[in-house]
């Protein structure tokens, strides 16, 4: 059997195949998919096909993706994703992809949507090499280039010499596996970090989050602070986070609201989730006289007038650009825009669904904080005195 939850739109989409081998059972109007599999599923449990009409769902993105993942973690039931008109490369798609759907209906066309059906249904569904288009692509890794920290050897030998020339900084370029550290020479007290969205839903949050994780996991003292008057931290206690006087802790990193009053100082880095830039002027004030500038930013042609209206806003500041699941075909358009701002770094983040994990665009981190961090040498071999007997 297969189950169709569908909108009215799309009600009379898979009639063409229903005979007596495929019966179909349609529900029709608008569903949550993550409430509909906690609670209803379990009535259809022995169906063989899912077929999710996205027009039909009104799930949040993140919604979505839990849904789907709890689904294939209770029933063994292949999910046709119905997205006409969606295309590989599409944000939401890759996620469905990364959660384990392999396969979608995405053509306009009747006789093609007939045809996509027919391959998606079939007894090795959609092809490997059809799928594969809908994942997540892998981003470039940026080369970050950091100070190289002295070895215990040659900071000894650095002591005995004598002389007034100023020893010249020996760089690195880093890679996944380099270990990383704080440069301690440098002075990084009460830095202020200003991470803003050209848009909502940009990724801003998960931003500011996996930076402040990053610099946590290397040994600074890291404040979040959280800009957006309407939030004051509520989402925090749904990972089981409490929040105590608008302010939190959670490994190693310090979360709090505007209306807390601390000093900058008492943290090495501050990083301010300022949300959408230019709703609030004084985040915009707060973003411009940050040390280190991070705006967050999607691809979708209908999103690049705010793309441009950002830029001229922030043209006299160098920033920071990432750009979220962009396709190949984007990049290259938006590093056309961004060329008229030299100024400005670009950068193609991987999907980073864990708030709390910043490994996935780890060398992202590095490249924009590499001004305060060294890699740290290889351990040094000890020599073990042999005794002679």
């Amino acid at each position: 059997m297969l189950l169709y939850l569908t909108s009215n739109l799309n009600l009379g989409l898979f009639d063409f195949i229903q005979d007596e081998t495929i019966p179909i059972k349609k529900l029709s109007g608008e569903f949550n998919l993550k409430k509909f599999v906690i609670r209803d599923m379990r009535s259809f449990s022995h169906i063989k096909y899912v077929a999710i009409d996205h027009q039909a769902l009104n799930d949040t993105d993140e919604e979505l993706i839990e849904g789907i993942l709890g689904f294939r973690a209770m029933y063994d039931a292949r999910i046709v994703y119905l997205a006409e008109g969606m295309k590989p490369g599409d944000e939401l798609l890759s996620k469905l992809y990364d959660a384990g759907v392999r396969n979608f209906v995405t053509v306009e066309d009747p006789e093609e949507i007939k045809k996509e059906i027919l391959e998606c249904i079939s007894p090795k569904g959609m092809s490997y090499k059809k799928a594969e288009r809908f994942k997540i692509q892998p981003i470039e890794e940026p080369r970050a280039k950091v100070k190289r920290a002295k070895s215990q050897t040659e900071s000894v030998k650095a002591k005995k010499e004598k002389g007034s020339e100023q020893e010249p900084v020996d760089y690195v370029v880093v890679n996944k596996t380099t270990k990383l550290g704080l440069d301690t020479e440098k002075e990084r007290k009460g830095i202020a970090v200003g991470v803003a969205g050209i848009t909502g839903k940009t990724g801003t949050t998960t931003t500011a989050l996996n930076l402040a994780y990053f610099l946590s996991s290397l040994g600074a003292k890291v404040a979040y602070v959280e800009c957006d008057p309407t939030k004051q931290l509520n989402w925090l206690p749904y990972y089981d986070i409490a929040v105590n006087d608008e302010s939190a802790e959670h490994k190693g990193v310090h979360f709090h609201t505007m209306k807390v009053n601390f000093s900058l100082a008492d943290y090495d880095f501050n990083i301010f989730d300022l949300g959408k830039m230019l709703d609030y002027e004084q985040n915009l004030n707060a973003f411009m006289v940050s040390h280190i500038r991070i705006i967050t930013a999607a691809s979708k042609p209908y999103e690049l007038s705010d793309l441009n209206k950002t830029l001229e806003v922030v043209k006299d500041a160098s920033v920071n650009l990432l750009f979220s699941f962009t396709p190949d075909n984007d990049r290259q358009t938006l590093r056309q825009i961004v060329s008229e701002h030299p100024e400005h770094q670009v950068y193609f983040t991987a999907y980073s669904p864990d708030l709390f994990d910043p490994n996935p665009n780890r060398m992202i981190w590095t490249n924009i904080m590499s001004d305060y961090l060294i890699a740290k040498p290889p351990e040094e071999i000890k020599k073990k005195r042999l005794r002679v007997s």
